[in-house]
């Protein structure tokens, strides 16, 4: 090319894709054709950018092995058909792409270059044995990048040898204890045991032990009384409430589209519910997996309600941000397409394929051809209603929970109530047009001009009236329509501009256009009643018309009542307009008589109507994509056509397409097949992230060459087959890690682990961690037994409607567990945002964990805890007769889970008794408990499990 510029790069892959495609041996006479009438426009048009020099879009076109490789964006041709070859529609400046960019090429050159494609593109003293490859990514992939360690196969793992087999409770210690043998480390000691309990209760429960649960498992002396512990904690439903929110966090739940507008969701909190009752009954994960891709795909003629539970699940996909404004349509479909595809691959495989939506992965063996591969499966799911281009703001689709007859029966019925409707509104619209046209059009410039004595020249409304034999009334809704007010109405600008000598005559304009535009649209209104008499039921129902051309506001204003106008059209109530119940007032006899048996017809059919069926946030079935890569990611620049199929590096380069359906459940099973490498290990690290504080690969969501290095990867490996050995049960994972030693460490630093292991990576100790805002939240209200431990639904009945506004539900003003408060990406609740709350815009692998002050007035000042601390002093004083230092120990074993040693009794009761109270406090005894029990809530100690 002559000069870069920025779409010149689109360009040279077309070429060289085209010359890749010959199999034959150039002849004497394609040299010539070659080297007179080709080579020349690929030296002066394209060298430029890529030659030896400059190799944009990594594209060299100076050598014959350049033009054979090709570039990024794969071929662009078609052997011996220049017609479906985009390399000739950029060149003929057919498309989006329009190369070169500097200007067309002359039409001798064009020519040129389609009857060297129709040749087959051949290279002078170059045989191509095949045509080019669909994508030269894989043979660009380095060593490095193909063993890479998450690509391959997961190996069942021998647990190593150790010297302090004492240690050694399960298998996942041997790994751990090897690891701290060969660096010179000892594992801390075990933990006391109301710390442990704790632990193991937050940990699955997101819930302190209460004072029933300390006694009992203090008073078990069995040696199995740890693996019974968590027996009766797995199998709570609060299990599945802390578990489920877990996966929340990665599956970037929220109830609200986010985005411009954040437009709140009805049936987003069944996905949710789905999730805490998938891990309650601890279905198995490779299930799991299937349903919330392709749940809508299983069982479609289940009557036991997996039908429906499959649609549920696949929430999962609906969930994420929805670019709702975006005007351009398509690109709105592949930014949802692009979003779920990125969140899947994170949250399942621990791959960033996002990054080649517009080139091939930078790090990881992706290539574009593998993006829109998987884009494919993707993009024949329905998210919107309409991709209507003249809708400015879309709608997301909902799916529903019965079946497909039942649904249409259902629409239908809806549609003939429409229709009647629309019948009622056609005869009362035409009648009250008629009406203000004939009685008050040939009045409105007597009335312009009288309105504009009364608010310009402060005269008497009634006099005025009388005097121009107007309605008193109308005369006062003119004045106050037109008096200049802090809106601009560019529509009255004639009428305000008017001097008094020209006045009438503007007022005469006004009135000449009214008549006029009323008459044009008394016509159509006519015509769409006439057609609505001979509507036979057959084809679509006859649409209301739109204003006629010309109809500015004032003319609609003025007339149209916002009742009565079609859905869209600006209206409001005019000077004119006839209120809606006095229109009846005004329809002919016959009109009337149809209208009244019409609100019959409609009295019937609304009383016959079938319910609403239940709906659920989630994708519905379109239609199959034949999906093609999008050069530099522009849907508007189509390259190569792609089957539907997985990345090669994963699944090989020979692996069959999927021809038939939208290639879900082929994705989700091939993710939980035993042979993929990835899905396991993922999960496995997730759980160990959420026992431990820390993954054994600390970036959850990248397993990819840019991602960290497991710190124990043999432990990884074993987990992950242990995990698919053992039917992909969470609740046996739990149990092997939570009865391990490791788990069960203190976490007390030694000199030696803080020298040797200062970041636990190599598990030297059990890692503190901050309770979770859900977990603070919801143990507040746990003290004093406040807590609302019902199950499910929908707390606010605004949520079961689509719209703008937000039904915004502070969590102070409910009891129920932080899982259930609905999540508005735009307007979390303060608390959430003060405490790290998982960010609802995308996966959240692992949440921050910060320590600010304001967490610290919180505790100090809000009004929240300020009164639960008051509840929990009233629960510790309820009773008579027990000593103030059993209340002490009754607060300690209830806030932190302990009982206190005698220093900090007596330091407690010393606190109290020199508490200065107000002299008007009501009850001086609870504001000094109340006082001491904030103190509790507001330590490290209760905010931090150990």
């Amino acid at each position: 090319m002559s000069a870069i510029a920025p779409k010149k790069s689109r360009l040279i892959p077309l070429l060289a894709a085209a010359l890749a495609a010959t199999g034959n041996p150039a002849t004497a006479s394609d040299d010539e054709f070659f080297e007179e009438s080709v080579r020349p426009v690929l030296v002066e048009h394209c060298s430029a950018c890529h030659g030896a020099q400059v190799q944009m879009a990594e594209l060299d076109l100076t050598t014959p092995a350049g033009f054979y490789r090709g570039g990024q964006s794969g071929p662009v041709f078609v052997a011996h058909d220049p017609e479906s070859s985009r390399m000739m529609a950029a060149v003929r400046y057919e498309g989006t792409v329009k190369m070169p960019p500097t200007g067309k090429l002359p039409d001798a050159q064009i020519d040129a270059l389609a009857r060297w494609i129709e040749g087959g593109a051949p290279w002078p003293g170059h045989r191509s044995e095949s045509p080019a490859p669909a994508h030269a990514a894989e043979s660009r992939w380095t060593e490095e990048q193909r063993k890479h360690w998450a690509f391959q196969p997961v190996r069942m793992q021998a647990p190593p040898a150790v010297v302090n087999e004492e240690w050694v409770r399960t298998p996942v210690d041997r790994f751990i204890l090897a690891r701290l043998e060969r660096e010179g480390l000892a594992p801390a000691g075990r933990t006391d045991d109301l710390t442990l309990l704790r632990r193991a209760t937050y940990d699955l429960h997101g819930l302190p032990p209460s004072p029933a649960q300390i006694r009992q498992f203090l008073a078990d002396t069995e040696p199995d009384r740890f693996e019974r512990l968590l027996d009766r904690l797995l199998s709570s439903p609060r299990y599945g409430e802390k578990w489920g929110r877990h996966w929340l966090d990665v599956a970037r739940y929220a109830d609200s589209t986010g985005l411009d507008d954040d437009i709140k969701l009805p049936h987003t909190w069944k996905y949710r519910d789905y999730v805490i009752e998938a891990f309650n009954r601890d279905m198995p994960f490779d299930e799991f997996v299937v349903e919330q891709l392709a749940g809508d795909t299983l069982r479609p003629n289940s009557a036991d309600g997996l039908y429906e539970r499959g649609i549920i699940a696949t929430g999962f996909l609906a969930v994420g941000t929805k670019p709702l404004v975006q005007q351009d349509k398509i690109k709105m479909k592949y930014d949802v397409v692009d979003e779920q595809l990125d969140t899947t691959a994170k949250v399942f495989m621990g791959l960033t394929m996002g990054c080649a939506r517009c080139h091939d992965h930078k790090f990881d063996p992706i290539s574009a051809r593998d993006y829109y591969s998987m884009a494919a499966i993707f993009a024949s799911a329905k998210n919107f209603e309409s991709l209507d281009p003249s809708m400015t703001v879309s709608k997301v689709h909902f799916e529903p929970l019965v079946s497909r007859e039942v649904y249409q029966r259902f629409k239908d019925h809806g549609a003939e109530i429409g229709n009647v409707k629309l019948r009622i509104k056609s005869i009362r619209n035409l009648a009250m047009h008629r009406y203000v046209l004939s009685r008050s059009g040939p009045k409105l410039a007597a009335y312009l001009l009288a309105a504009r004595e009364v608010y310009e020249d402060g005269a008497d409304v009634e006099e005025v009236a009388a005097r121009e034999g107007l309605d008193c009334e109308t005369v006062s809704l003119w004045a106050e329509y037109l008096e200049p007010g802090s809106e601009l109405l560019l529509h009255l600008e004639q009428w305000h501009d008017a001097d008094e000598a020209n006045r009438a005559a503007v007022a005469l304009e006004y009135q000449r256009r009214f008549v006029a535009k009323g008459r044009e649209w008394i016509g159509d209104l006519a015509a769409w009643r006439e057609r609505i008499e001979e509507w036979d039921g057959s084809g679509e129902f006859p649409e209301a018309p739109e204003l006629p051309p010309g109809a500015d506001r004032f003319f609609s204003e003025v007339t149209l009542p916002a009742e009565l106008m079609d859905e869209g059209a600006a209206a409001s109530d005019g000077p004119f307009a006839v209120p809606t119940k006095a229109v009846d007032w005004i329809l002919p006899s016959a009109s009337l008589q149809r209208v009244e048996e019409l609100r019959a017809e409609l009295q019937r059919l609304e009383e016959t109507a079938p319910p609403k069926p239940p709906m659920a946030y989630a994708p519905g079935p379109g239609e199959m994509v034949e999906q093609r890569v999008f050069v530099r990611g522009n849907h508007g620049a189509p390259g190569e056509p792609v089957p539907r199929q997985f990345p090669a590096i994963l699944a090989g380069k020979h692996q069959e397409p999927i021809t038939e359906g939208s290639g879900r459940p082929e994705l989700a099973r091939w993710l939980v097949s035993q042979d993929h490498p990835l899905t396991a290990r993922v999960l496995a690290n997730r759980l160990w992230q959420w026992h431990f504080g820390h993954g054994l690969v600390r970036t959850p969501n990248n397993f990819g060459l840019m991602g960290e290095r497991p710190t124990h990867p043999q432990l990884l490996d074993y987990l992950g087959a242990r995990l698919v050995a053992g039917g992909w049960s969470l609740k046996a994972m739990h149990r092997l890690l939570m009865s391990s030693s490791a788990y069960q460490m203190q976490s007390e630093v030694s000199e030696q682990a803080w020298a040797g292991d200062p970041a636990n990576r190599l598990v030297s100790r059990f890692g503190q961690r901050r309770l979770v805002v859900e977990e603070m939240r919801d143990s507040l209200l746990a003290l004093d037994g406040s807590l609302d431990l019902a199950m499910g639904g929908v707390l606010t009945e605004s949520l079961d409607s689509y719209g703008f506004k937000n039904a915004y539900l502070h969590p102070d003003d409910t009891r129920r567990r932080t899982v259930y408060l609905p999540v508005y990406r735009n307007k979390l609740p303060n608390l959430f945002t003060l405490f790290d709350f998982a960010d609802p815009s995308t996966s959240t692998a692992v949440r921050a964990s910060t320590s600010v002050a304001p967490q610290g007035l919180y505790f100090m000042n809000s009004e929240f805890v300020h009164e639960r601390a008051g509840a929990l002093a009233e629960r510790v004083l309820e009773q008579d007769g027990p000593p103030d230092a059993d209340r002490v120990e009754q607060a300690y074993q209830l806030a932190l889970a302990r009982s206190p040693d005698a220093v900090e009794v007596n330091g407690a009761l010393e606190y109290m008794a020199r508490y200065p109270v107000a002299r008007d406090a009501s009850d001086p005894r609870l504001e000094r408990w109340r006082s001491f029990c904030r103190l509790l809530l507001g330590s490290n100690e209760y905010s931090y499990v150990n």
